[in-house]
């Protein structure tokens, strides 16, 4: 992923977070979204997994870049509830 966030207050740190649905179809209509993750009650069956991406420290001219790889099967930035993977 390659992201470039804009309009961001300068010196903060801001993070970016991976959210997988391995099994979209699993999900609620008509997309996944919050209410599909385990700790909002989702079917633990669409195997849901929100990873730490990367923290950046917010530029002077309020821009941050991201430029970071998931890998299959990689879940060492785990949050909240225990990751599938991709």
């Amino acid at each position: 992923m390659t992201m470039n966030a804009t309009d961001l207050q300068p010196g903060s740190v801001v993070t970016a977070w991976w959210v997988v649905w391995n099994h979209p179809e699993l999900c609620s209509p008509p997309a996944c979204g919050p209410e599909d993750l385990p700790t909002n009650g989702g079917n633990p069956d669409a195997e849901a997994s929100m990873l730490y991406a990367d923290g950046q420290v917010v530029r002077d001219d309020g821009t941050a870049i991201y430029t970071v790889y998931l890998s299959e099967g990689d879940t060492s930035g785990e949050a909240v509830f225990e990751a599938a993977g991709i």
